[in-house]
């Protein structure tokens, strides 16, 4: 597609909340190039309007039962398969029967999208079971491999004992696909020796999908049976399966397996391995080992020409807590010819290594008057401080001008707070006062580890002042509160329901029926999205139906001084949050950002304007769960909480199972992977585009 069309994919999205008239249609192409095309699928008026329907009654979260039922029996396969998708999205387990009819449905892809949303709704009834196992093991008709594999991942979901005996069967399953989803369900159920020694000869195969699956299996699984195979996988010729080994070589597993001597020898030789990812597992194996030989070997990885494994070796060297650790990191941490990433990492580190609390390191950082974000590593560094010692240097930067220093230096001392008798409630109702949302939630939940009755009058106050703000984040807070005296026998819910009016904010809604009850507010769907059918009707034609017809999805590039990251966003999947993506890409809103959290060999993330973390555009985006799979690359919506998504994003250095089905997927990286691996923390972007 033409950039001019990409351009105007983003200006039309980005008006759609002002007018929702249909764009002009496209000029045909000449017929000459017309007679060169396969076939496409056409798509009605009315079955764009049934999209478009189903879209909004998924974005509401309303479960319209009898049209549901109606549109998963349309004439059309792809509406079908659409209302599957949205009965399973919404959540209701009255969607069940939907799902197993659609089971066997003539369409495979609507037989694949029901078996995957089954495990969403995760039922656990018998019939469920039963289907599912249909399915995985081949038994029904009609069947697909894939459809097989997507009743494994859902069996996996469900972990019951009876879906464990079916997804242990399938780990023997003649077709590799659904072999492959059963090593990566197993490790989620209780860990038995039949399992394991099924997983087993998986990881000595010649498929290298399957044997990096069996690794993480083994890894995630453990126990004493895990460790022989383990520690022969990390001379396998394919660096995932090596790194993924290492993960599992934790010291209780060798242990167990009576190879300490052979499993450390082999972590440390791996510390030299050319791969990064590898090097960064096998410092993280290693710190669980508690030896202080190790210290060495792991402290010249404060070298490493990659700056992700710098930092895990940082981070290494506190778990080992050994003198020598503090030493080297004490070093580091004062270094100023090292990248202030590195060195806030070894300042954190020392905070929890160094047998005397390193005040006067923190407090350099904290006096820096020059950068906020030295002063916010000072404020994290705190969290690694005994409490008396912290306290006085958060007092400090608590009072900073740069509201992410305070909120960090505050959320610090929340997360050390266990003693009851101490001064901090006094501190935490001091920033209620503040200007800024998140210095407030972060004082209220410091205020949960002190909940009373007495608190009750100052959570209401709290939740009345947040629901002013743009932000949710401290009236969610102000709930979780409430709940927290709620537990401990006080009616602080009849307060708070008959004080405030039913929140407009559908998550605000969903936090208050789960800590304080229905109440006068009632259920928390379906959601007021505030767009009517002509809008959905509009996203279905500009970015759902060019990937049906002809597999056009729009590209975003994330533009950075040391390269491109260009993403392919997965449209059809995630329609809705593929929109919000653009939308706020064509108004710049990503520009000048940072990566404010970059976990090495796990996750690079950013779309926090305010970057520390706590940032979002002021409003919540419902999930789009779908069988995209957090795979090396993969695009995804960060979230804290179910529907929490908003601007803030994500891309996976590997692959990620655990997290399958529990974030949105709607990308992939297409080109710009290796300079995704050279991102460290505090990575600056200059801009996120709309691309051709």
């Amino acid at each position: 597609m033409k950039q001019s069309s990409f351009l105007s994919l983003a200006l039309t999205l980005g008006s759609l909340m002002a007018c929702a008239k249909a764009p002009p249609p496209a000029a045909p192409p000449p017929a000459s190039a017309r007679a060169q095309e396969p076939p496409r699928p056409a798509y009605s008026a009315s079955q764009i309007s049934a999209l478009a329907e189903l879209m909004r009654l998924e974005d509401r979260r309303e479960f319209a039962d009898e049209r549901l039922r109606a549109l998963a029996h349309d004439s059309s396969p792809e509406v079908r398969r659409r209302a599957v998708v949205a009965t399973s999205r919404i959540g209701d387990k009255r969607g069940v029967s939907i799902l197993l009819q659609a089971l066997a449905d003539s369409s495979e892809s609507v037989r694949i999208d029901a078996a995957f949303g089954l495990g969403l709704l995760r039922d656990t009834t018998s019939e469920v079971i039963a289907a599912l196992a249909n399915q995985a093991l081949q038994r029904a008709a009609p069947t697909s491999i894939e459809a097989g594999a997507q009743a494994v991942f859902a069996l996996g979901r469900i972990n019951t004992e009876p879906a464990r005996a079916v997804v242990e069967q399938a780990l023997t399953s003649a077709s590799p696909r659904i072999a492959q989803e059963a090593l990566l369900a197993i490790w989620k159920f209780k860990r038995t020796d039949a399992a394991v020694a099924r997983v087993i000869p998986h990881l000595a195969g010649t498929n290298t999908q399957t044997r990096w699956r069996a690794a993480y299996a083994l890894a995630r699984m453990g126990g004493a049976q895990a460790g022989v195979p383990l520690l022969h996988a990390v001379t396998d010729a394919d660096p995932l399966v090596r790194s993924l080994a290492m993960r599992g070589l934790r010291a209780s597993v060798v242990d167990s397996a009576n190879i300490h001597d052979r499993a450390r020898g082999a972590l440390t030789t791996a510390l030299a391995d050319s791969d990064a990812q590898v090097r960064i597992n096998a410092l993280r194996a290693l710190a669980s080992y508690k030896e202080e030989a190790i210290v060495l070997p792991v402290a010249a990885l404060l070298q490493d020409n990659d700056g992700n494994v710098a930092i895990t070796a940082a981070q290494a060297l506190a778990d080992l807590k050994f003198p020598a650790s503090a030493a080297v990191l004490s070093g580091a941490a004062s270094d100023p010819t090292i990248a202030l990433a590195l060195r806030g990492a070894a300042l954190a580190s020392l905070a929890r290594v160094s047998a005397t609390p390193p005040t006067s390191a923190i407090e350099r950082y904290a006096r820096d008057a020059g950068s906020w974000l030295a002063r916010y590593y000072a404020a994290r560094a705190l969290e690694g401080l005994p409490l008396p010692a912290a306290e006085t240097i958060a007092r400090l930067l608590i009072d900073d001008a740069d509201v992410r220093v305070a909120t960090a230096a505050l959320e610090s001392l929340v997360a050390i707070d266990t003693d009851s008798l101490s001064a901090l409630p006094r501190i935490y109702i001091q920033q209620l006062g503040a200007s800024d949302p998140m210095l407030r939630a972060a004082a209220l939940r410091g205020l949960q580890k002190h909940a009373s009755a007495d608190l009750v009058p100052i959570a209401l106050d709290a939740f009345d002042r947040a629901a002013k703000d743009k932000d949710n984040d401290a009236a969610t807070a102000a709930i979780d509160l409430l709940g927290a005296i709620v537990k401990r026998g006080v009616h602080a819910d009849r307060p708070f329901y008959a004080r405030f009016e039913r929140s407009p904010d559908p998550v605000v809604r969903r936090e208050a029926v789960e800590k304080l009850g229905l109440g006068a507010w009632g259920e928390a769907s379906p959601v007021e999205t505030g767009h009517d059918q002509t809008f959905y009707e509009q996203v279905v034609r500009t970015i759902v139906l060019p990937a049906l017809i002809s597999g056009t999805e729009p590209r975003l590039r994330i533009h950075m001084a040391i390269g491109d990251i260009v993403v392919q966003l997965a449209g059809s999947e995630a329609p809705l949050t593929a929109y919000n993506m653009i939308t706020l890409a064509a108004k710049g809103y990503f520009n000048g950002g940072r990566w404010h959290r970059v976990v090495p060999n796990f996750v690079l993330q950013d779309g926090d304007p305010r970057g520390d973390g706590n940032g979002g555009p002021g409003y919540s985006i419902r999930d789009e769960m779908n069988r995209l799979r957090n795979l090396r690359g993969s695009f995804g919506m960060a979230l804290s909480g179910p529907d929490t998504g908003g601007s803030q994003f994500f891309i996976t250095f590997s692959p990620q199972p655990h997290l399958d089905a529990g974030y949105t997927v709607f990308g992939r990286v297409v080109t710009g992977m290796d300079i995704a691996d050279k991102v460290v923390q505090d990575e600056p972007i200059l801009s996120i585009d709309v691309t051709p």
